[in-house]
């Protein structure tokens, strides 16, 4: 549990011309970050969990920008401020030794987060949309065999809601799932594997 302030200074983007005056300059941002947490201990010690629930209010939030410069005739990158954005959600994990041979893990996070601004270069306003590379929920769950004799086997999948690719258009990842796979023999003195990512080639 706990409450911290962060902060990122102010700058000057000297690569801006005349024509985007307004953002010759970003000011300071701050960030208030409230969190409340669990961890436990399960059937031994052998299933262990932890559990985040959070909130984060930027003032003055700083973000990438980039647009076509005419004087320049190229494109500019540059750091601008939105009026506001806020993210709250959940953070969970879990590890369970279910044999000496075998475990099971896996994570899920769970965030809603909005933005309101007006990107330099765009032609619209971003009002109650959420963060560019900001999924809504994404999870993974995996499982691991260790034997005696060194063989070694692993696979999970990874899935991953929509989101923006950035907050100066519309444009959006498509939801995908992720299988990768790991297999291998280990001794003391090496170790071998034969890994796979990707698998579903999404």
């Amino acid at each position: 549990t706990g409450v911290t302030r962060g902060y990122k200074m102010g700058g000057f983007n000297t690569n801006l011309t005349s024509e985007s005056t307004e953002n010759r300059s970003y000011s300071d941002e701050t960030l208030y970050n409230y969190e409340i947490g669990l961890k436990s201990n399960y059937l031994g010690g052998k299933l262990t969990t932890a559990t985040t629930l959070f909130y984060m209010d930027r003032k003055n939030p700083q973000f990438d920008g980039y647009g076509y410069e005419s004087s320049y005739a190229h494109w500019v990158y540059f750091t601008e401020n939105f009026e506001s954005a806020d993210a709250y959600g959940l953070e969970t994990e879990f590890d369970w030794q279910i044999t000496p041979q075998w475990s099971l893990y896996g994570s899920l996070g769970l965030m809603q987060t909005e933005i309101k601004g007006t990107p330099t270069f765009a032609s619209f306003t971003v009002d109650g949309r959420e963060y560019a590379h900001a999924p809504s929920h994404e999870y993974n769950i995996g499982a691991k065999y260790r034997g005696a004799s060194g063989v070694y086997i692993q696979s999970d999948i990874t899935s991953v809601s929509e989101f923006y690719f950035d907050n100066v258009h519309d444009f959006k990842s498509d939801a995908y799932t992720l299988v990768n796979a790991r297999i291998g023999y280990e001794q003391d003195d090496f170790e071998i594997y034969l890994w796979g990512k990707n698998l579903t080639d999404e």
